[in-house]
């Protein structure tokens, strides 16, 4: 779809509900019905930030898409008729939110319009019939619910759970890269290329799913592969986004229901050639306490400039407290560091730096 300069439409979400008192940013609010707090189902936006929306659907002036695994529908002055990715910038959060769009498809993978028609209508099956991963390990874990169950399926639930993240003070790197490849994204490709998906988290809820619909009907089992089923489907859209986006990884990692880390996103970029950096890479984390970003530039010594966000006093408190720990780990592993500090201002990254592929998903 080609965007003009006068003809480049503004996607209107919903008016702030009222009530509710004006701030700097605004929610995207969920149209599907879900029985989480509304709290959970809200992302919060700040005027100029830069998002990448998956567009399922277009209907006249109404368009549905995708935005961190949540479906949203929106009004458009101007009818759409493109759907998959669009970069768009928030424009304004008052009285409504105002998203511009960009640019169309901004990481374009080369995939067929075959693909795309599949990729299309496998969103438009999943993402009505999905949940958290957090969420759903939240539930299995509990006792009302794995207490009813045949020992065999306790047995299996169990073992998944006892592979799941535990998140401490002496988790390291290669800790946290074994969890993320076996987090069930990389399942299909590890097939193709014959590699055993032993730990394999997608792997183990599919046979205990499969399990589960074996098993004698009642009410513990079936709600046990009804919530296996949506965890899978919330693999599977991670999966396809990722696809279709694989500059950025945007994961749901295998957490214990009792971590305090529900979401990590990378974002790895080469700088530009005149640059005196090498790399820069935007970590950021979805914490219970608010969101915590960890911008790191490497220059071409080697050296490592660190900066850390977080999004309210609490968060900033922790990093400030934890800056000389995080200086001493540095030294410990042998990298040299020039700036170790406290962020004011949410870090973004550098305008020219060109996105690096980090994984390769074949599904």
């Amino acid at each position: 779809m080609a965007i003009t300069p006068t003809s480049t439409p503004n996607i209107n979400a919903p008016k702030t509900t009222p009530g509710t008192s004006p701030t700097s940013s605004s929610g995207l609010n969920q149209t599907t019905t879900s029985s989480a707090p509304a709290a959970a189902n809200t992302i919060r936006l700040t005027q100029g930030q830069i998002l990448t929306i998956f567009v399922t659907q277009n209907s006249q002036n109404q368009t549905t898409f995708s935005y961190e695994g949540k479906t949203f529908k929106a009004n458009t002055p101007l009818p759409m008729t493109e759907t998959g990715n669009l970069q768009v910038q928030v424009k304004a959060t008052q009285p409504s939110l105002q998203l511009e769009i960009l640019s169309s498809k901004p990481n374009s993978t080369s995939l067929s319009p075959q693909a795309q028609v599949l990729i299309q209508n496998a969103l438009k099956a999943l993402l009505p019939n999905q949940i958290s991963l957090p969420q759903a390990f939240q539930i299995l874990s509990q006792p009302s619910l794995l207490q009813l169950l045949p020992p065999s399926l306790q047995n299996q639930l169990q073992t998944i759970l006892n592979q799941l993240l535990r998140p401490n003070a002496n988790l390291k790197g290669e800790t946290l890269k074994d969890s993320l490849q076996n987090s069930g994204l990389f399942l299909e490709n590890n097939l193709k290329n014959k590699v055993p998906p032993t730990q394999d988290l997608k792997a183990k809820l599919l046979q205990l799913q499969e399990a589960a619909n074996n098993a004698p009907l009642s009410e513990s089992t079936s709600k046990l592969a009804t919530l296996l089923g949506k965890a899978i489907n919330k693999i599977t859209i991670q999966q396809i986004q990722l696809l279709e986006n694989p500059q950025t990884i945007y994961a749901e990692p295998p957490l214990h229901p009792d971590s305090k880390i529900k979401a990590i996103e990378i974002d790895v970029r080469k700088s530009p050639p005149e640059s005196s950096l090498n790399f820069e890479v935007l970590l950021t984390l979805q914490l219970e306490e608010g969101e915590m970003i960890t911008k790191l530039l490497l220059d071409k010594d080697e050296t490592v400039s660190t900066f850390i966000w977080g999004e309210n006093q609490y968060l900033e408190t922790q990093i400030e407290e934890n800056l000389s720990n995080l200086k001493q780990s540095f030294q410990d592993a042998g990298i040299k560091t020039s700036v170790i500090t406290l962020a004011k201002a949410k870090p973004i990254t550098t305008k020219n730096a060109t996105k690096i592929a980090l994984i390769d998903i074949h599904i």
